[in-house]
């Protein structure tokens, strides 16, 4: 296949990316390029290749398929030759009559023969009965109807499932169904603890690379080194990391947030801010019952200033819809509003022209036909605030109510990109997915056109718009878009916002701090039987850095320790240097698989009035499943097969029935107790009655 160079324009990028970033990223970025630009010629190359050889390609898939040569295990010839061998052993076995088989030169022979007797009888009742499927549980029965609303059913006992889709495959054609049924007592996964590193420019804009920044895997005594500047004729790095501990449960706790000296910020742009204090709705759903309003639990989210002329960054949407806001310091608050309405967000596009790569950004308009590098063009057909693939048939679950009315859970558009040729691909594009990163573009049509969504919940359609403003005196006064006067707000009282949801006003802070430290490390969850009961905890996960300034040079070396967790609460997961050069995150990383997952499984039999009844078949250890590591009731094997980043209470359970194991398991210990008797018994026997009859008699 051939190999497209990578421009120079993209290597002098690269070479600014490896240097804040470091080389190993910059050139595992160097390899996703070279596959992103060669992609289009290879593709074409592919397409050819096929077309020149379509007949023969047919006529080979068609003589494979009819002769069962891409499905040899379930093949009616092989079974046939499995018969032929069971039919020769037998023959082989049984020839001579039993005073033979029971000799001791014969017998170890003969029970070999037996136990491959016994495992042939086991493959052909394997082949003949065995089903495989995947069972799709839900804890707690999440209510998928296909509105948008996600209800959870507080029950004793979560919906009951007996029903599976064979060999995988959705439809009702493949639908089977267990003597028993199953429901989902436990359900959680975890993915591996990650850290993303921005850079801020001199006026605290973020610094912006055409590609996705990278994620720095964590574990324990990792290190590693960035942001390498020139020190005469070598590169040093300004920025060290170790990762010190990490926790598998933290909780976030009472910040410490203040406004900055004078002399703390230097000449670093200001960094103004609103904290606001709402309810905790996670700690809420997960009630039996909801308790008496004055006994909520309460977390506090920070809300970044906007600044003027860039796009809003931090929307904060009410989670019951009734109302959107933003922060505002600097410029006319009225200014903030959108102008016009129908802009949903950025679309950011990396085509590769003539072995150049042109980058550009659009404004998302349904309906529109826009022109985009290399001849193509693309119309961004509908979209969806909320964007969910059914595991089950594996078809779009996007909620049917109207764009204003969806809560923004899963941002997508779905682009019709038609090619300088006329042919024309349908790609699904969902906020900040690159599709490097995913492994997407092996499905792409035109592989040297990337597009990357940024979706802007302010100008989308949505519920209603409020703008907190604050100035130099302190006055703080929230703005409505319908143009009335502005309500006056006073620190820690309610703020006047539509929705049953109170938002109390904390503080606006013009140039805020938050002192490192707030994050506690909770202690292992201890159980009598040892069971890992702390994986299934809905607690973040935290971790402790050491961040070094100029690990290398000891006369400008400075060291800090910073703790955070996984979660937003109380701005937990973020942490920026004093001199705002430079921020971390830390977060999970749902991108890709998960490292491990579990489930633990309820099981229920039919009463005598046919309702579902539990059996009890012990604690939750011995109900678990994890990849490759089988529950069995009844001779079906239950193990954990799938997950849903997008669902986290959705669990795939793979079902196994195959009742030819046991006696295939069986045979093998027959073959390997007569291999043991004919290789160490039968030659000591026959040795020691050649030693008795060498003796001579006297």
């Amino acid at each position: 296949m051939p190999d497209a160079e990578i421009p120079e324009v993209a290597l002098s990028k690269l070479d600014e990316f490896g240097r804040r970033y470091g080389i190993e990223e910059a050139e595992n970025r160097r390899k996703q390029m070279q596959a992103a630009f060669s992609g289009g010629e290879k593709t074409d190359e592919i397409y050819a290749f096929a077309t020149r050889n379509e007949s023969l390609l047919r006529s080979a898939f068609d003589f494979c398929t009819r002769f069962h040569l891409n499905r040899i295990y379930r093949s009616l010839w092989f079974a046939s030759l499995m018969t032929l061998l069971a039919i020769a052993i037998a023959f082989n076995t049984f020839h001579g009559g039993p005073k033979r088989w029971f000799t001791v030169k014969k017998f170890g022979f003969f029970v070999v023969h037996m136990g491959m007797l016994v495992m042939l009888a086991g493959g052909g009742l394997s082949r003949t009965y065995t089903e495989r499927g995947l069972l799709h549980l839900h804890v707690d029965g999440l209510d998928r109807n296909g509105d948008g609303v996600y209800q959870r059913e507080f029950a004793e006992i979560p919906p009951v499932e007996d029903a599976f889709f064979k060999s995988y495959q959705p439809g009702l054609d493949s639908l089977r169904y267990l003597p028993f049924g199953l429901s989902l007592e436990r359900f959680a996964r975890q993915n591996w603890p990650s850290l993303r590193v921005v850079y801020f420019d001199e006026e605290g804009r973020m610094v912006q690379f055409s590609s996705r920044l990278p994620t720095y895997t964590l574990w324990e005594g990792r290190r590693f080194e960035i942001d390498l500047r020139e020190d005469g004729d070598r590169l040093v790095p300004r920025l060290g990391f170790e990762v010190k501990e990490l926790a598998e449960r933290a909780r976030p706790g009472e910040v410490d947030v203040r406004e900055r000296t004078a002399a703390e910020r230097g000449d670093a742009p200001l960094r103004p801010v609103a904290i606001t204090r709402l309810p905790d709705m996670a700690a809420l759903m997960a009630r039996a019952e909801l308790p008496p309003q004055d006994q909520w639990p309460f977390v506090s989210r920070f809300i970044p200033a906007s600044t003027p002329g860039e796009p809003v960054q931090a929307c904060f949407t009410d989670e019951t819809g009734a109302f959107r806001l933003i922060a505002v310091r600097q410029g006319d608050p009225a200014a903030r509003f959108p102008r016009s309405e129908g802009l949903l967000g950025r679309v950011f596009v990396r085509a590769v022209v003539d072995g150049v790569e042109v980058d550009e950004v659009l404004e998302v308009r349904l309906g529109q036909l826009i022109d985009l590098p290399g001849g193509y063009r693309v119309v961004f057909q509908r979209a969806t605030k909320d964007y969910r693939v059914d595991p089950q048939s594996g078809e779009e679950r996007t909620p049917t109510l109207p764009l204003a009315e969806q809560f923004p859970a899963n941002p997508a558009v779905f682009a019709h990109i038609i090619g300088p040729d006329g042919v024309a691909e349908d790609r699904v594009l969902v906020d900040r997915q690159d599709p490097i990163a995913r492994g997407l573009t092996a499905d792409y049509t035109f592989e040297d056109l990337l597009l990357t969504l940024e979706w802007d919940e302010w100008s989308s359609p949505g519920p209603e718009r409020f703008v907190l403003a604050w100035d130099d005196a302190g006055s703080v006064q929230l703005f409505s878009e319908d143009g009335v006067a502005p309500d006056p707000v006073e620190l820690g009282q309610r703020l006047p916002l539509p929705g049953v949801v109170p938002v109390f006003l904390d503080a606006v802070l013009d140039d805020y701090v938050v002192d490192s430290g707030a994050v506690e490390f909770l202690p292992p969850i201890k159980r009598s039987d040892d069971w890992d009961e702390a994986f299934y905890s809905t607690d973040p996960r935290g971790v402790e850095l050491e961040i070094t300034f100029w690990p290398g040079d000891d006369a400008r070396k400075e060291t800090r320790t910073v703790r955070l967790a996984t979660t937003p609460d109380n701005n937990a997961n973020v942490w920026i240097a004093d001199d705002r050069s430079f921020g971390i995150e830390f977060f999970e990383n749902t991108e890709g698989f998960p490292y491990e997952w579990r489930s633990v499984l309820r099981v229920h039999e039919r009463g005598p009035d046919g309702a579902w009844q539990e059996v009890d078949l012990g604690a939750e250890y011995e109900r678990e499943i994890r990849v490759n590591d089988y529950f069995t009731y009844k001779g079906y094997r239950m193990f954990q097969t799938n997950a849903d980043d997008n669902d986290p209470e959705y669990s795939g359970i793979g079902i196994v029935y195959d009742p030819g194991i046991p006696l295939a398991m069986a045979g093998m210990y027959i073959v390997i107790a007569g291999a043991a008797f004919a290789f160490l018994v039968r030659p000591v026997v026959l040795a020691r009655r050649r030693r008795a009859l060498a003796v001579p008699k006297r």
